[in-house]
C-alpha cells in the first residue's frame, strides 16, 4: 500500500487508500430445507486523491490495477471541484469489536445451530425462512499526512421467519459477539407466529405502543435523514435551521460508536477520522449533524464505506434514545400493540406522512397482550408522533444498530 500511496502523492497533493479484507460464511434455509450455503473472500482497495483543489476517487482489486486507478482519479478530480483535507490520526479509543468465537465457528457448527434455530420455529409454526451468518472484516486506511490506522471486526447474524395460517412472526439477532442464545430467535419468530394467527382487522383511536424496532425504521426514514450533513449542505433536510430549537419530546438521542460489539461499534471511519458520541437531540432540542469530511463541517467520525469501489458517505453508528423518565407503556385500559410494519418505502420522509400495514399487533387490554390485529393501517405523521409520545417503556432493546424502548402515543389505525 505504501508503494502505490507514493506513486499517487507523486501526481497529487495528497492521497488515501482504503483497503477492504472481508470473509464471511452464510446458510440459508427456505421451509425448513438448505436453499444456500457458501463461503466467500473479498479483498480490494479505495483510492481517493486531490489535485488543484479537486478531489477524485477510484478503485482496484489487485495491487497490479493501480497505476490504472490512479489514472482515474486523476481524470474524475477535473469534475469534482471539492477538496477534502485528510485527517492526520496517530490514536483511537479503543473499542469491543471482535469475538474469536465468531472467527472459530465452521460450517458444521453453523448448521448445527441453524437446525436449532429451525427446531425452535417448529415447536410453535412452521419455519419459513431462516439464515445464519458470519463476517470478518478488516480495513486498514493510510494517507499521505502519516495516517495508518487499522481495525478488526467480527459479526453474526440469526434471522427466522415462521408461519402460522396466514400470520408471519420474524425475529433476530446482530451483533458483532456471539452468543448462544442466538438460537432462541426461531422459538421467538414461531411464537410470534402463532399468536398472531387469526389476527383481524380494526379501526382505532388511542394508546398506541410502538415496538423499538418499528422506531427504528421511523427514526432511519426521517430523523437520521435530517440530520445527514450531506443533507444539511443541500438543503434537503427539514431541520436545515433548526440548531437550537426544540424538534421532539424531551428525550435525547446520541450516535454512540463505543456499545460494546454493538452493530456500528468502531474505533474510526472509513476516512481514518476518530469517531466520537455526538448528542444529536438533548432534552428534545437539536444540537448536532452527523458530519463527515465532504460536509461544510467539521467531521464527527461518519464517514463510511458500504465497500472498497464505493465513496465514503455519511453513516450512523449505534443509536441511541434514552427517555427523560420511563414506566410500563403497556399498562392501559385499552390499546394496540404494534410489532412490526411493513411498507415504509411509501412513507413521505420529507414531510413525515405515512400509512403503513400492520403486519404484526396485539390488541392491550387491562395492561395484557389479547388478540392478534393485521390487515389494517396504522396512519399518522411521525414528526407529530415524536412530539406527544405518552411514555417510555421501561426496558431497551438492541438487536441491530438502535437502542431505545418501546413508546406509547395517542394515533390512528384504519381498518380494511
Amino acid at each position: 500500500m505504501e508503494k502505490i500511496l507514493c506513486k499517487a502523492e507523486k501526481k497529487a497533493e495528497s492521497a488515501e487508500i482504503y483497503r477492504l479484507n472481508e470473509q464471511n460464511s452464510l446458510i440459508r434455509t427456505s421451509q425448513g430445507k438448505i436453499e444456500t450455503s457458501k463461503t466467500g473472500k473479498s479483498k480490494g482497495y479505495g483510492l481517493r486523491i486531490t489535485r488543484n483543489s479537486s478531489t477524485g476517487y477510484s478503485y482496484f482489486s489487485e495491487k497490479k490495477h493501480a497505476d490504472k486507478a490512479i489514472k482515474t482519479a486523476l481524470k474524475l478530480a477535473k469534475m469534482n471541484k471539492n477538496p477534502v483535507e485528510l485527517p492526520l490520526t496517530k490514536k483511537t479509543r479503543k473499542t469491543k469489536t471482535f469475538d474469536k468465537k465468531i472467527q472459530e465457528l465452521d460450517f458444521d457448527d453453523l448448521a448445527r445451530l441453524i437446525r436449532r434455530i429451525n427446531k425452535g420455529t417448529n415447536r410453535h409454526a412452521e419455519t419459513l425462512k431462516s439464515q445464519i451468518s458470519t463476517y470478518i472484516v478488516k480495513v486498514r486506511v493510510i494517507n499521505s499526512r502519516g495516517t495508518d490506522l487499522q481495525k478488526k471486526s467480527t459479526s453474526f447474524l440469526a434471522y427466522a421467519v415462521g408461519k402460522k395460517k396466514k400470520a408471519t412472526g420474524i425475529d433476530y439477532y446482530f451483533k458483532k459477539k456471539f452468543s448462544p442464545k442466538v438460537t432462541e430467535v426461531g422459538e421467538k419468530a414461531g411464537k410470534i407466529a402463532k399468536k398472531s394467527a387469526g389476527g383481524k382487522p380494526l379501526s382505532f383511536t388511542g394508546d398506541i405502543v410502538i415496538d423499538p424496532e418499528v422506531l427504528s425504521s421511523f427514526l432511519e426514514k426521517t430523523v437520521l435523514r435530517d440530520v445527514n450533513g450531506k443533507k444539511i449542505d443541500k438543503g434537503q433536510s427539514n431541520w436545515n435551521e433548526k440548531i437550537g430549537e426544540k424538534v421532539s419530546d424531551e428525550f435525547n438521542l446520541t450516535d454512540d460508536p463505543f456499545l460494546d460489539y454493538g452493530a456500528g461499534t468502531t474505533s474510526f471511519d472509513d476516512e481514518a477520522v476518530p469517531t466520537s458520541k455526538t448528542t444529536l437531540i438533548k432534552k428534545g432540542v437539536l444540537k448536532n449533524f452527523l458530519d463527515n469530511l465532504e460536509t461544510s463541517r467539521e467531521s464527527t467520525g461518519n464517514g463510511f464505506r458500504s465497500n472498497y469501489s464505493s465513496t465514503p458517505s455519511i453513516d450512523t453508528t449505534n443509536i441511541v434514545l434514552e427517555p427523560p423518565e420511563r414506566e410500563n407503556v403497556f399498562d392501559v385500559k385499552k390499546g394496540v400493540f404494534v410489532k412490526n410494519l411493513s411498507g415504509f418505502h411509501n412513507m413521505n420522509a420529507s414531510t413525515g406522512d405515512f400509512a403503513l400495514n400492520i403486519g404484526t399487533g396485539f390488541r392491550i387490554k387491562n395492561g395484557k397482550k389479547t388478540k392478534p390485529v393485521r390487515g389494517c393501517m396504522l396512519t399518522g405523521n411521525f414528526y407529530n408522533m415524536i412530539n406527544k409520545i405518552k411514555g417510555f417503556h421501561e426496558e431497551d432493546e438492541q438487536k441491530t444498530w438502535f437502542k431505545g424502548p418501546a413508546i406509547r402515543y395517542k394515533g390512528k389505525i384504519v381498518g380494511s
